[in-house]
């Protein structure tokens, strides 16, 4: 009984990590990268998120419009957090003002970039929100973040 059951979890954990990985055929090419500091979350942010919801669509200072080449499918979208950070952060990925998904990111550690986002030709906007972690230097409020924002474009093989 006990071997049927690790048999089961082997099965299912082998599929789940086939189905959350991206194509192997696909090729990354960087489109554009961003380094983002906000240090003024008390200003612009609500307790542990920062910017606060309302202020993530149009705030410059945490987005990037980009446009995607043609023969792009979708992209990928990765955030590394600042080795300054005292702190984890849930970094919440933004696309064309829709959030798309969010991981945890330790300082100088990446959200995994597992984000891929069908997309077509044309211009498109990508953001970044931080959700402060309380832990470290964050007593319940998030007082400033950063890190690198990155887009690849994945192209068909």
């Amino acid at each position: 009984m006990k071997t049927a059951f690790s048999a089961t979890i082997a099965v299912a954990t082998a599929a789940s990590a086939i189905a959350l990985a991206p194509p192997a055929s696909a090729r990354e090419i960087l489109i554009t990268e961003m380094n983002i500091w906000v240090d003024n979350c008390g200003a612009i942010g609500d307790g542990q998120f920062c910017p606060s919801n309302a202020n993530v669509k149009n705030n410059a200072a945490i987005s990037r419009q980009y446009t995607n080449p043609a023969n792009v499918t979708s992209i990928k979208l990765e955030f590394i957090a600042s080795p300054r950070h005292c702190s984890d952060i849930i970094a919440h990925a933004y696309f064309d003002g829709h959030e798309w998904g969010s991981h945890i990111a330790s300082p100088g550690g990446s959200d995994g970039g597992g984000y891929e986002i069908p997309s077509d030709y044309g211009l498109h906007k990508v953001a970044y929100q931080a959700e402060g972690v309380p832990g470290g230097c964050n007593t319940g409020r998030l007082e400033s973040w950063g890190g690198t924002m990155r887009v690849y474009a994945l192209y068909p093989d």
